[in-house]
C-alpha cells in the first residue's frame, strides 16, 4: 500500500519520510495540486547474493548469462574448474 503526501510535506520533513519508507518499506506518491508527481520507493531487495571468483555479487540479469551443468557448478564450488 502506498502512502500519499503534499510535495510541501516532503520537502519540509524529507529525512522523516525517508526514514518512514525504510522503516515500512511503502511508497510514497508525492502530489503536487492533488497530481501525483513522483514516487518515493524503498531499495529492491537484495534476494540472493551468490560469490563466483572474483566477483562479490551477481545480480538477476546476471544469471541469465551463466548457464553451467551441474557438474561444472559442483567443480566451481569445490575449486576444481575456473568459472568460464
Amino acid at each position: 500500500m502506498a502512502v500519499t503526501k503534499p510535495v510541501h510535506e516532503v520537502k519540509d520533513q524529507l529525512s522523516r519520510v525517508i526514514a518512514e519508507v525504510e522503516e515500512t518499506g511503502e511508497e510514497v506518491h508525492i502530489t503536487r495540486h492533488g497530481r501525483v508527481v513522483a514516487h518515493l520507493v524503498p531499495p529492491p531487495s537484495s534476494g540472493v547474493v551468490l560469490g563466483v571468483g572474483e566477483r562479490t555479487g551477481v545480480s538477476a540479469p546476471d544469471l541469465d548469462e551463466l548457464r553451467w551443468s551441474a557438474d561444472e557448478l559442483d567443480g566451481i564450488v569445490d575449486g576444481a574448474v575456473e568459472p568460464s
